[in-house]
This record gives C-alpha cells, sequence and structure tokens, in this order.
C-alpha cells in the first residue's frame, strides 16, 4: 500500500494527504486550486528558519521537503532537525512507521482506493458522506504519470481560497454594429446582459443663414478630443453613457454627412425620436447652435431662422410639452446656446448673452425632465477657434470616464458630469477673462419603467426631409443648380464658407419655374458669357467671378504676435508699408470694372431670363462688397504703421482681425458703395421670393464688411 503524508497547502492552509511517490512533482491543491511543487531536501541539510506558521511534511526515512507555489510564491517550512545516528533509535523510528502505516492502511483506505482509480487526476473526489470533505486530496497538474514533470497549466494568480459569492454571469459579447458615419464600431459593452435602454439625438446647427455662423467642431485628438457632435455621438456610444449605436443620431449640417437643420426637419426629427422612445429607455436630447428670447418667449434658432419672424423658430415650450409626454423614465435636454466666438467676431449678427426670461424658463423644466445649459443668465457659450468649448469640456470628461462599470439599471450620470464639465471649462477660459458656468435644472422623475433586457431596442432613428409649405419641394438637382451658379462668385471674406444645399431650406417646385436655365451644358453657358454683344449681362457675371478670383490671390494676414508692452518696430511698419501695395492695386482694377459693369446695367433690358437677371444683380453686388472690404482690409494695416492697435495686458499673444458691423471707411465713395449694397439685396430679395437668391441675399445684407483689431487670446 502506498504511504501517504500529511501537509499544509502553502495558499489556503488546508490539510491535505498526499502519496509519498508524488513528492517532487507538480500538485494542484482541490481546495484553492494553487499549483505547488515539491522539492525533497538533503538529509544533511542546514536547518531552516520558519519564515511563516507553515508546517513541515513528515516524511518516511527523515526525508525534509517543502512546498514551492508558482501562484503564491516560495512557501518556507520548518526543517526537522538532523537525525543521530544509532540502531536503537532506527528500529524505535521503523516501529512508529509501521503504526502509522497501519492507521493509515484502516481509515484512509477506501479514500485513497477512489483517488488512485479515478482516471482523471483533476476529478478525483473522496468516498464518504462528508460532501465538504471530497477534495481534501490534491492532485498532479495535467495528470502527469509517476516520473513525469509536465508544464504546469497557467493558473490566475493570488485567487482567493473560497469564493463565498458565485461569480456574476456575463453575457458573450455582442456581434459588431455598424456605427454610423463619423463614429468608430463598437461591442456592447462586456459584463452586461443585454443593451443597455439609452438613446440619443445629437442637433448640431452651424451654417446659419441669418445669425453668425458657427463652428461646427473639431476632431483633433489631445488634451481635448474635440467639440464636434460626431464626436460626442463617439464618447457618448462608450462607458459611462454606453449608449447603443444604433440608438445614437447625428442631425447636422455641418457633419460629414451634412443634413438640412430647417425648422421642420428639427420638429419633425425630435418629434420622431421622442414618440418612439419606450417606458424604459433613458435619453439624450442635445440641441448645439443659437437661441434667443422673443417678447419673452423662448426659442431654438433653426437654419433659416428669421429673429423678426417667431414662426421661422422652435419655442421651447414646444420642446418642453414633447419631453413631458414622452414616456421614457430619464429625459436630458441639454443646450450649447447663446453661441459667440469673442476673438473672431460675428461676421452676422449673433443673439447676445442669455436672457433673464430664457434663463427662467431652463430653471422650469416640466416634471421629470432634466435641462443641462451650457451657461446662465448674462453668459454666452464661448466658442474657440475649433468650436465650442462647452462641447470640448463635455468630451474631454466623457473621455476619462467615471469609476466604476455602468449597469443597465444605472441612470444617466449627469450630476457627476456638471461638476467636472465645469472644471473643464474654467481651465479653457482661464486666460479668456470669460464666465461661463454650465448649469443642470429639474430631476429624473420617480419610478418609472423596469429594465427588461429581454426586449428588442428602439427602432433606429429614420431623417426625413420635409415638403415645401405643403407644396411639392422642388428638386434637389434644381436647387443645387442654382447654388451652384451663384457658388462660383467667391466669398467676400477669406474666412467665409460658401453655402452648401444642406444649409438651405426646401423650395417649392413652383417658385423656381420661372428660373429654369436655357442652357444644356457647361460649354453652352460658357459660349454665352462670352458672346457680350448678345448677352452683355452674362458676360458682365463672368467678368467679375473672374475679378473676384484674381482678387483673391492677395494673402490677407489675419494675426500678428505680440506681448503686453510691444512696441511695432520700424522695420515690421516698413514691411506692412509693402503689404499695403497689392490691396491699392487690386482696388484700382476693381473699381476700374465697376465702371464698365454699370455702363453694361444700361442694357438689362436685353436679358429676358429671370434666373440671370438675379445672377447679375447677385454678382454685383458681391462685387462692390469686395471692394469696400478690401478698402477696409488696407485701413486696418494702415493703422500698425500708425502705431493705432489697442494695448495688450499680460494674457494676450498679439492681435487678430476681427469682425464689426461698422466700417471704419469714411471716404464720400465707399459710403456710396455700401448705400448701394444695401439697396442691391433688398431689391433681391423682393424680387425673387421663395428662392434661393431672396435668402441669399438677405444673409448678404446682414454680414459685416466691418474690420477691427483684436486682442489675441488663444
Amino acid at each position: 500500500m502506498p504511504q501517504v503524508v500529511q501537509a499544509i497547502c502553502p495558499a489556503c492552509k488546508n490539510t491535505l494527504r498526499i502519496p509519498a511517490d508524488w513528492l517532487s512533482q507538480p500538485m494542484k491543491c482541490k481546495f484553492c486550486q494553487g499549483i505547488f511543487l515539491s522539492k525533497p531536501k538533503s538529509a544533511h541539510a542546514a536547518p531552516l528558519v520558519a519564515a511563516s506558521s507553515h508546517t513541515s511534511l513528515t516524511a518516511p526515512s527523515g526525508s525534509h521537503f517543502q512546498f514551492d507555489s508558482p501562484s503564491t510564491g516560495p512557501a518556507l517550512v520548518p526543517a526537522v532537525g538532523r537525525p543521530k545516528s544509532g540502531w536503537g533509535k532506527g528500529l524505535v523510528l521503523a516501529a512508529c512507521l509501521l503504526v502509522i502505516g497501519g492507521l493509515v492502511a484502516v481509515f484512509a483506505g477506501p479514500h485513497l482506493a477512489a483517488l488512485f482509480n479515478s482516471k482523471d487526476p483533476d476529478s478525483r473526489v473522496a468516498v464518504g458522506p462528508e460532501k465538504e470533505k471530497e477534495s481534501e486530496n490534491p492532485t498532479k497538474v495535467n495528470g502527469a504519470k509517476k516520473g513525469e514533470l509536465e508544464t504546469p497549466k497557467k493558473e490566475p494568480k493570488n485567487e482567493e481560497p473560497k469564493k463565498v459569492d458565485p461569480p456574476k454571469i456575463v453575457d458573450p459579447p455582442k456581434k459588431k454594429e455598424t456605427a454610423p458615419v463619423g463614429k468608430k464600431e463598437t461591442t456592447t459593452p462586456k459584463g452586461v446582459a443585454g443593451q443597455f435602454p439609452r438613446r440619443a439625438l445629437l442637433i448640431n446647427v452651424s451654417n446659419y443663414l441669418l445669425f453668425n455662423p458657427l463652428h461646427y467642431g473639431s476632431a483633433r485628438s489631445g488634451k481635448y478630443p474635440g467639440s464636434s457632435s460626431a464626436v460626442l455621438a463617439d464618447q457618448f456610444n462608450r462607458p459611462p453613457f454606453n449608449i447603443p449605436a444604433s440608438q445614437i443620431t447625428e442631425l447636422s449640417d455641418g457633419a460629414k454627412d451634412p443634413f438640412p437643420t430647417s425648422k421642420q426637419v428639427i420638429e419633425t426629427t425630435v418629434a420622431d425620436f421622442l414618440e418612439s422612445s419606450r417606458d424604459q429607455d433613458r435619453l439624450v436630447l442635445l440641441f448645439s447652435g443659437h437661441a434667443l428670447e422673443h417678447e419673452k418667449e423662448a426659442y431654438l434658432v433653426p437654419v433659416e431662422g428669421n429673429r423678426d419672424d417667431p414662426k421661422t423658430l422652435v419655442p421651447l415650450a414646444w420642446v418642453y410639452s414633447k419631453l413631458a409626454n414622452c414616456r421614457a423614465r430619464q429625459k436630458l435636454l441639454i443646450l450649447d446656446v447663446f453661441r459667440f466666438p469673442p476673438a473672431r467676431g460675428e461676421e452676422l449678427p449673433g443673439t447676445g448673452e442669455m436672457t433673464e426670461d430664457f434663463d427662467a424658463q431652463l430653471l422650469a423644466p416640466p416634471p421629470g425632465v432634466q435641462v443641462w445649459s451650457s451657461c446662465i443668465k448674462g453668459q454666452q457659450s464661448v466658442e474657440g477657434e475649433q468650436g465650442s468649448l462647452f462641447l470640448q469640456a463635455l468630451c474631454n470628461t466623457l473621455q476619462e470616464r467615471l469609476p466604476g462599470i455602468a449597469e443597465p439599471t444605472d441612470v444617466l450620470p449627469v450630476e457627476q458630469l456638471v461638476p467636472k464639465v465645469n472644471q473643464r471649462l474654467a481651465e479653457l477660459l482661464g486666460r479668456k477673462k470669460v464666465e461661463q458656468m454650465s448649469r443642470l435644472s429639474g430631476k429624473e422623475a420617480d419610478g418609472g419603467a423596469a429594465y427588461d433586457g429581454t426586449l428588442p431596442l428602439a427602432p433606429k432613428l429614420v431623417l426625413r426631409p420635409p415638403m415645401a409649405d405643403g407644396q411639392k419641394a422642388a428638386g434637389l438637382a434644381v436647387v443645387k443648380n442654382v447654388l451652384d451658379e451663384i457658388n462660383r462668385l467667391p466669398t467676400v471674406r477669406e474666412t467665409q464658407q460658401q453655402l452648401q444645399i444642406a444649409s438651405l431650406p426646401y423650395f417649392s417646385a413652383k417658385a423656381l419655374d420661372e428660373y429654369k436655365p436655357d442652357y444644356k451644358t457647361l460649354v453652352e453657358l460658357e459660349a454665352m458669357g462670352k458672346d457680350a454683344e448678345k448677352f452683355p449681362i452674362r458676360a458682365a457675371v463672368f467678368k467679375i467671378v473672374e475679378a473676384l478670383r484674381e482678387s483673391k490671390k492677395i494673402t490677407m494676414l489675419e494675426t500678428l504676435g505680440g506681448a503686453a508692452g510691444t512696441q511695432i518696430s520700424q522695420q515690421v511698419k516698413n514691411g506692412f508699408l509693402k503689404e499695403q501695395q497689392a490691396p491699392g492695386l487690386m482696388i484700382f482694377h476693381l473699381e476700374t470694372l465697376k465702371t464698365e459693369i454699370d455702363q453694361l446695367a444700361e442694357k438689362r433690358d436685353m436679358e429676358t431670363s429671370k434666373r440671370w437677371l438675379a445672377n447679375f444683380d447677385y454678382a454685383y453686388a458681391r462685387l462692390l462688397s469686395r471692394i469696400v472690404y478690401i478698402y477696409e482690409y488696407n485701413n486696418i494695416l494702415a493703422q500698425v504703421r500708425g502705431d493705432s492697435l489697442p494695448e495688450l495686458e499680460p494674457i494676450h499673444s498679439g492681435w487678430r482681425v476681427g469682425s464689426q458691423k461698422k466700417v471704419q471707411i469714411n471716404e464720400p465713395k465707399v459710403k456710396d458703395m455700401i448705400k448701394t449694397i444695401g439697396r442691391t439685396w433688398k431689391r433681391i430679395a423682393e424680387e425673387n421670393q421663395g428662392t434661393p437668391w431672396a435668402i441669399l441675399a438677405q444673409r448678404e445684407n446682414l454680414t459685416a464688411l466691418g474690420l477691427v483689431w483684436r486682442p489675441k487670446q488663444d
């Protein structure tokens, strides 16, 4: 019968019974699953001093050994004292071993029989009434036979000897979903059962027609990962929000795949989003853009919004009512509004600071609705060179994530995010001497539907184009053809962006029937532009386009470096004198063309096409605007030579050219051109109502032509 020795596992301290012939082989403890090796020591080795309470193993013939555990580290055990020689003591020791062997045979025989009869060493169990002791014996790793040493299987390190609570059941990773454009593909977060019941609709209006255009936002990486709604959508798809990709929708005219952000589109999309949400959903509705108060009522501004016509705006009260009627259990409205770029200035009118009445309505959302505003009364949401600072701070905070792993039953962690976002805002605004603080109002309704992961998610939101005032809308190709002709004209300022079709509202097909082109190909159109005898008005448009493109070759300075106390040297001033030569020559050439166009204008009756009459008026007003702008630019260059720059403070890094409504040039001919520009834009809007020319003329009439040096803080 094999001899058996007792030992204590170095990891879990449980008593083990080991066959003597297993010594010097890898074994696994049945209690903690730890792997250890037994190493026989020389009978004449020096005694070891115990480093712990581990008990030494007693083996026949006075041999000494210890455990080495890869998972717990070597265990030092007390060595038995060196045996003394003598036949008497040897006979006594042999008699003791025979007695111990007999006892082992009587009491441990059945246990050992079961142990050795098992084919799988890792599945050997004890025979007896007490189940708790069924794994009392260790096993050899990988079923190694006597005399064989196989590489032990890798086991988790530092495992607890006993598990009080059963491990959580983890579902296998979900199949990858195709993410919306601008977002990476992600999988359902591990450690959760089912998809998170969360949704998000992100509305970002950028290319306003009648308000100052806003920067869509940046996707750049680094300390602050970006400020666009596309970056925010990607962050929402990750912890701690964990919103499924199919449940995130971006509506923006500035995105990679732009979509119209008109009043009708916004209202239709918001209604579809809220009405399709489930009882258990927790949702986010973001609006980033302009907002204003009109006669004590709060409004959000769509791309074609007109401050003088509330019917073109989206009432905040309407959004509140839709949110109140939505059956989702948590509803968060994020408003990044009253946007303002302090350094760049406003090329078109903005909305000013948040008013007291608007602020009061943000503080009183319907029950069960939370409102997170990017600023409060008397403040504006600051826009930097890369977009909204609030969205930038929010994206960065989400990138850092919150501690712990969110569960599908958890609330949206907005209360934890607000102070962190405000801290980021303070860091971004620290050098700008501008105050902005976001605020959360309202709270989630008590109770609400319980989470049920077996139910399907809400249907993916589909963006729907609108009808034109209930009439049949003109085809996109028709409108794009008009816009392409207008966009042949370069912009007045380098910082201006050409409008795209996604920024325009829908026009009725009937209104554009009178503006159909009378040419079929671009080659045919260019031939008309060269025939000044037959088509003098069209030829004039082509001349203006060519002259404006030539004027764009002037490299206009937008920034000038400097620090507090900086004095402009004479060398720098001489450089600016040279810079003024190119604008001066360009003004001469454009004014010469203006005289020629004025004479051609007398032949307007020869043109029978309403389309080309509108194009001519538009091109003429753009020509005059460019002349005034270059005059203004030449003037600010002269201010550098005249030491007329504003003083810098320690927080400033120089100057930059900003926009302002008032033109500084006082020459009579410039003032006359400014008046002619205003009259021309007004006539275009009145004579071409319901067309792209009309709405673009309104926009151009609001564009600031004045320039001014401002301290640069970026």
